[in-house]
């Protein structure tokens, strides 16, 4: 079985809040999506695509937990710094 690429990931911009919209909350499902193993139905970038909805929030705070960080499912510069480190790992 082949590694994705990291090129297919793009650590978006830090801070993003719930209620945003756009390329960079759509990057930062893709990470969460991959991480976290969301897939098919599943997947935050098809249930709020683009949008950092309730979903999206969940499974940054799923994230940060995991990393040690707490935090509300904020997607602040230490969450960005753990989602960079995460995603270089695989």
């Amino acid at each position: 079985m082949r590694k994705k690429s990291l090129d297919n990931f793009i650590i978006p911009d830090a801070p993003l809040k719930p209620g945003d919209r756009g390329m960079q909350v759509e990057r930062l499902q893709i990470c969460l999506d991959h991480i976290l193993k969301y897939k098919g139905k599943k997947k935050l970038s098809s249930i709020e695509p683009a949008y950092f909805g309730s979903e999206t929030r969940l499974a940054l705070r799923e994230f940060r937990l995991i990393c040690n960080i707490g935090g509300f499912g904020d997607y602040d510069a230490l969450a960005r710094q753990k989602l960079r480190e995460a995603i270089e790992c695989r």
